[in-house]
């Protein structure tokens, strides 16, 4: 069948979720946002259905206490709404290193149905997975269902995320924005944290960096470096800054050498602007990225 012949709506999507289902989203920005803003319309519809999801950037409407008995969630990262329903009773937080995260899951249970969001596709018939492969190439390889969101505003990017539409059942035409994080200026106590930690950074390191105040910190603070390099979990807004000023170029890195790598991306418009279409960003799988 051809990517035009596997479309279906919003509700189509809906209906193919029955009781005691296992789902699985993408991380971030790579969540399904359509399905996941809107599963609580069905909660009168089914029961046990569980959700696994990380670092949930939807609405979280169907973390509503009236919709326990529909809903379960196991969070990989217990995120502020996450914590707040955990009272309701229905939501558990799973412990794990990220790039164990989506093996674990698969040897416990493997999805019924995988939801995630993607590029368009190029004219080779290639999805992008685009802001994450941190799990969900392994749930899509897993999943008896997978449905991608397809959005024309999500960046196109490249290593281990380009997918046939042959190996996707379906498709939500989408057309929301990529989901971002606010930039989170560093306070006087983060700067001074940040100029500290720069210190004991060299020419030709490479780095990691997270989300907050400090790492956006020490970002700032490592633009004199020469020669940085990047190996992390998550691209940032601050490391778009830094490659563009110069001081990253991954020239001394021994693996990869002058690519920016990552298992995901979650940061403002211009961290989206960056990735897409680059090939010097390569978005890899969490279980390679990750690997102590």
């Amino acid at each position: 069948m051809s990517y035009k012949e596997k479309v279906i709506t919003l509700e189509q999507a809906l209906s193919m979720i029955k009781s005691d289902m296992n789902i699985v989203t993408g991380l971030g920005a790579a969540e399904a946002q359509l399905i996941m803003n809107h599963i609580h319309t069905i909660a009168k519809d089914v029961k046990n259905v569980t959700i696994t999801n990380c670092l949930s950037m939807a609405s979280g409407e169907f973390l509503q206490e009236e919709y326990v008995d529909a809903f379960n969630i196991d969070g990989w990262f217990f995120s502020p709404p996450l914590r707040k329903a955990h009272k309701h009773g229905n939501v558990s937080f799973i412990p794990n290193h990220l790039h164990l995260a989506g093996w674990k899951r698969l040897a416990h249970v493997k999805p019924d149905l995988y939801v995630g969001s993607a590029s368009m596709p190029d004219e080779h018939g290639f999805v992008s997975l685009s802001t994450s492969n941190t799990y969900e190439a392994m749930m899509i390889e897993a999943a008896d269902v997978v449905i991608l969101e397809i959005n024309p505003n999500y960046p196109r990017t490249f290593g281990d995320v380009e997918i046939h539409v042959s190996e996707i059942d379906h498709f939500i035409e989408a057309d929301y924005k990529v989901p971002s994080l606010p930039d989170v200026e560093p306070n006087e106590k983060d700067l001074k944290i940040g100029a500290y930690i720069a210190e004991l950074i060299n020419d030709g390191d490479t780095l990691q960096l997270g989300i907050g105040g400090i790492p956006n910190a020490v970002a700032s603070a490592l633009k004199g470096k020469k020669d940085l390099g990047i190996h992390t979990e998550m691209m940032t807004s601050g490391m778009v800054e830094l490659i563009e000023c110069g001081a990253v170029t991954g020239k001394k890195k021994t693996l990869h050498k002058g690519k920016h790598v990552a298992t995901f991306a979650l940061g403002n418009q211009k961290l989206y602007d960056f990735i897409d279409n680059n090939p010097s960003v390569m978005i890899l799988n969490g279980k390679y990225v990750n690997d102590p």
